[in-house]
């Protein structure tokens, strides 16, 4: 048998992620279109296509359209030869989500959060996998990866370093789930992982320059930058939710007062509005936004009040944001879409009235269509990217 040195399999495995990302990309394609997409000559697309379809990775798709000779073979990836798990971090609820090869959900579930220490959410983390490990395990490659976006800083290898929502610190995350299960998995911030969900569904590329703000039970944020997604000197950029926009206001979670997150959450909103007896009086459980939103249907003027005073504070942060960063776009993402009947207006009165003139000509204030979906989208890409672009599914001997 052949011995291949270590700078060939890099070289091979290098050249395989290249020709399975295209096909991912373009599919169906043809062997002679890899050529044109990839640069690689045609022996080596040849070889490593019917390695890949011998490994089970992708198949065949039928014949294309001839060019004048004979009818080229397309190729497609074998989606549901292996799976990848999403999984979503949130103070109260875990969201986990298992997808193909080709990013299609095929089962989801949340479970309720009843404590947030560490021991609790990685326990229930690891019920989560195995169930998902209990439902595929008829396929070739089972889960392949496991992609998490969690609510805090986390640095390059995927250790949790705070978060304050949940008063975690210094929980080696990633290492812990790849050891349980000997699985690669991907740990990053929730507001990252949101903007690449976000991404995936960006077919006109309009995200380049794009300021993104995730609200929810707090507040966190991303950016792209010429395209690329910026992640600060040590990985931990993001945490706009601890902007002071009030000198000795409400005391944080993280320990500081004043913080945005503290004024302009869905949290925040759910505080206020639990104040008022005539809305809790119409309550037999914890109130929700869903209930938020039902009550500001029925033109209820207190909760709308409060609602158009939370999209006020949205813009007091997004103005500092907007002057630093000069984004194109400005992308509101999670559990505030719900409202943005109501948001929206009061947030771009106050933001186009005060943030600089030139920053504002060309600014685009943006809802998500995805919502609260963005992150578990975005978990499952990364899982997906990593999976493909590592090579954990080719063997060389």
């Amino acid at each position: 048998m052949e011995t291949i040195t270590a700078d060939q399999y890099l070289v091979k495995k290098i050249n395989k992620a290249l020709i399975l990302r295209i096909i991912r990309e373009h599919s169906p394609l043809s062997k002679p279109e890899i050529v044109t997409k990839s640069g690689l000559n045609r022996g080596t697309v040849s070889r490593l296509v019917n390695e890949l379809e011998s490994s089970s990775i992708i198949k065949q798709l039928g014949e294309g359209a001839s060019s004048g000779g004979r009818k080229p073979t397309m190729y497609t990836i074998k989606a549901d030869s292996g799976f990848v798990v999403g999984i979503t971090v949130k103070s109260k609820l875990l969201e986990v989500a298992l997808a193909d090869l080709n990013g299609n959900i095929v089962r989801r579930f949340t479970k309720e959060m009843t404590s947030k220490t560490p021991k609790f959410i990685i326990k229930k983390i690891i019920e989560s996998i195995k169930e998902m490990q209990h439902y595929v395990q008829e396929s070739i490659f089972q889960i392949t990866c496991i992609g998490i976006g969690f609510p805090g800083m986390i640095d390059g290898n995927g250790t949790v370093l705070k978060a304050p929502s949940l008063k975690w610190n210094t929980v080696d995350l990633r290492q812990i789930i790849s050891d349980t299960f000997h699985i690669p998995c991907v740990v990053d911030n929730e507001a990252r992982i949101g903007l690449i969900g976000e991404k995936q569904f960006d077919k006109d590329n309009k995200l380049t320059d794009t300021l993104y703000v995730s609200v929810g039970n707090s507040i966190g944020s991303a950016a792209t930058i010429n395209n690329e997604i910026f992640r600060g000197y040590n990985g931990l950029s993001g945490e706009a939710g601890h902007l002071i926009i009030k000198y000795n206001g409400k005391k944080c979670t993280c320990g500081s007062k004043g913080c945005w997150q503290m004024y302009a959450s869905s949290n925040a909103l759910l505080k206020k509005i639990s104040k008022h007896t005539a809305v809790t009086d119409q309550l037999d459980t914890s109130l929700t936004l869903e209930f938020v939103d039902t009550l500001a249907n029925q033109d209820n003027k207190l909760v709308i009040r409060e609602i158009e005073e939370t999209g006020k504070y949205l813009a007091i942060g997004l103005i500092s944001l907007v002057n630093i960063f000069n984004p194109k776009n400005v992308l509101l993402g999670g559990d505030i879409t719900k409202l943005k009947k109501w948001v929206e207006p009061a947030l771009n009165e106050t933001l186009r009235s005060n943030v600089l003139p030139d920053h504002n000509r060309d600014l685009d204030i943006l809802f998500s269509e995805l919502g609260s979906d963005s992150t578990i989208i975005g978990a499952i890409a990364v899982a997906l990217t990593h999976f493909f672009e590592n090579g954990h599914h080719i063997s060389y001997e």
